[in-house]
C-alpha cells in the first residue's frame, strides 16, 4: 500500500505523557489504526475478548492511535472506546488526533486535517460542512465544541503518547533507532515513518509495536511490529498479541 502523505505536521499536545511500567501482563494486545471503522473494531474486540477468556491470563489491550478520521464512524468509535470493556484498555494518541486538536484551536476551511479525513469525522458528529464556517471562525469553534462534546474532547486531550513496559514499547508511529526512550521526541512518536526493515539489532526500548504506516499485511520483524493494515481502505483491522516471552500472534477482522 502506498504511504499516506500529509501537508502539515501538527505538534503533539503539550500535556502528552509517556507511561513507563515496571512489569507487564501476560498478554499485550496492540490494535492498529482504527480510523473510524467501528464494525471492524467491534468484531476484533470480540475476538480478543474470547482469546483473553480462553487463556485466563492477565491482559491489556492498547489502541495505537489514529482512532478517528477517514472512516465513517469516528464519533461512534470514540464513544465506544470511552465506555467500559470486558478487558483492561489503554488508548494512545496518533497524528490524526493531534491534527484534530490543532484544527479545533483555529478552525478554517483550508486546514490540512480536513483534507486528511477530517470531514468524515465532522460528519460523524452531525456537523454540516456547508454552514460550519459561514459565520466565521469563532462561531465555528463554538459549534465544533458543542457538536463534539466535552467528554470526547477531554479524552483526546489526555491521551498518552507512548506506553513502555519491560522489553516492549507501544507507540503510534515508531521510535528512532538507537535513542533511549527519554531522548525520543513526542513529534517522532506520532509522525515518524519507519523504514523496512526498521532496526539493525536490539534497541534500548525493546520490541516496538506501532501503526501509522499502512501496509496490506502486518509487518513482523525481530525488533518491531507494524499493525496498521489500512482499515479505512482495505477493510482489514489488525491486532498483535505479544506474550511475556515475546511470542507474537496476529488477529484481524474485515468489514
Amino acid at each position: 500500500m502506498a504511504m499516506l502523505k500529509f501537508g502539515r505536521h501538527a505538534p503533539p499536545h503539550p500535556q502528552r505523557q509517556i507511561i513507563v511500567e515496571v512489569d507487564r501482563p501476560s498478554f499485550v494486545y496492540a490494535i492498529g489504526d482504527i480510523h473510524g471503522c467501528l464494525h471492524q473494531l467491534l468484531a476484533l474486540e470480540q475476538v480478543i475478548a474470547a482469546d483473553i477468556a480462553e487463556h485466563g491470563q492477565s491482559a491489556l489491550v492498547v489502541c495505537l492511535g489514529d482512532m478517528i478520521d477517514r472512516g465513517p464512524h469516528s464519533a461512534h468509535v470514540l464513544e465506544h472506546l470511552s465506555t467500559s470493556a470486558p478487558f483492561e484498555r489503554l488508548l494512545l494518541t496518533g497524528n490524526h488526533e493531534e491534527m484534530f486538536l490543532d484544527f479545533l484551536e483555529a478552525p478554517h476551511r483550508q486546514h490540512p486535517w480536513l483534507r486528511n479525513g477530517g470531514w468524515e469525522t465532522l460528519r460523524s458528529y452531525g456537523l454540516d460542512e456547508d454552514n460550519l464556517f459561514e459565520a466565521g471562525p469563532q462561531v465555528a469553534s463554538q459549534r465544533l465544541v458543542a457538536g463534539i462534546g466535552q467528554d470526547h474532547l477531554a479524552m483526546l486531550r489526555n491521551l498518552p503518547v507512548c506506553y513502555a513496559l519491560p522489553g516492549l514499547t507501544l507507540v503510534h508511529a515508531g521510535l528512532v533507532e538507537g535513542l533511549p526512550l527519554n531522548q525520543q521526541s513526542a513529534r517522532d512518536m506520532v509522525w515518524l515513518r519507519m523504514p523496512e526493515p526498521a532496526y539493525g539489532g536490539p534497541q534500548p526500548f525493546g520490541l516496538v509495536v506501532h501503526g501509522h504506516t499502512p501496509a496490506s499485511q502486518p509487518i513482523v520483524e525481530p525488533f518491531r511490529i507494524c499493525v496498521d493494515t489500512g482499515a479505512f481502505a482495505t477493510g482489514l483491522l489488525t491486532a498483535a498479541r505479544i506474550d511475556r516471552l515475546g511470542a507474537v500472534t496476529l488477529f484481524s477482522s474485515r468489514d
